[in-house]
């Protein structure tokens, strides 16, 4: 489930980002985008996540830089999320994208 708080222009995902539920996910959030410019997404709330909900935060991101608008990812250090990055083997793309100034998903 995908939650806007409009004040702040950010967006909590709670429950599962898996393939059953991400492309509805990723239509919300692509939604946002097309009225914010700088959003920000709380995965704090996630408790199951497989490889196409790490595939879409990606895409999202790739998305936003393409439309020049900015996605920052807060709650990193959330279990599930940790897990499915270790699973899939992306840890360093994650970096890369989200956490530029860091070397390790931990410290981001």
């Amino acid at each position: 489930m995908v939650t806007l708080t409009k004040t702040k222009y950010v967006l909590k995902i709670n429950g599962k980002l898996t393939s059953k539920n991400v492309s509805e996910t990723q239509k919300k959030i692509e939604y946002a985008l097309t009225r914010y410019n700088n959003l920000s997404i709380n995965i704090s709330g996630i408790e199951k996540m497989d490889i196409s909900g790490v595939f879409m935060l990606y895409l999202i991101k790739k998305t936003a830089v393409e439309k020049q608008k900015r996605v920052s990812l807060s709650g990193l250090n959330n279990k599930a999320f940790k897990n499915a990055l270790k699973t899939t083997g992306v840890s360093n793309l994650f970096i890369t994208k989200f956490c530029t100034k860091y070397t390790s998903i931990e410290k981001c």
